[in-house]
């Protein structure tokens, strides 16, 4: 299931020991990365009824799924799909 996909990488993110780190250090990036859960959660609940939302969900799963990037570079890729969207005037949380 989708929805099992995106808290595996949630969870993935938050259960890093280099994000552990980094909030340690700055705990405001909780708070982006809280964000960067809910957009995920968002897309998760419109592809169903969106066929350009879909496309980009799809999109972000394959970016999920790829082994050969760190953590940081999918969050990278997946961060470029949120922009794409806002900058198409779409709301993604």
């Amino acid at each position: 299931m989708i929805t099992e996909k995106l808290e595996a990488f949630i969870s993935e993110i938050s259960t890093a020991p280099q994000y552990r780190d980094a909030v340690s250090q700055q705990p405001e990036l909780q708070t982006q990365v809280d964000a960067f859960a809910s957009a995920l959660r968002f897309l998760d609940q419109k592809a169903a009824e969106d066929a350009d939302m879909l496309e980009s969900f799809d999109e972000i799963c394959r970016i999920i799924d790829r082994c050969d990037l760190s953590i940081k570079q999918r969050m990278l890729a997946v961060r470029e799909v949120f922009i794409r969207l806002r900058a198409a005037g779409r709301t993604i949380n």
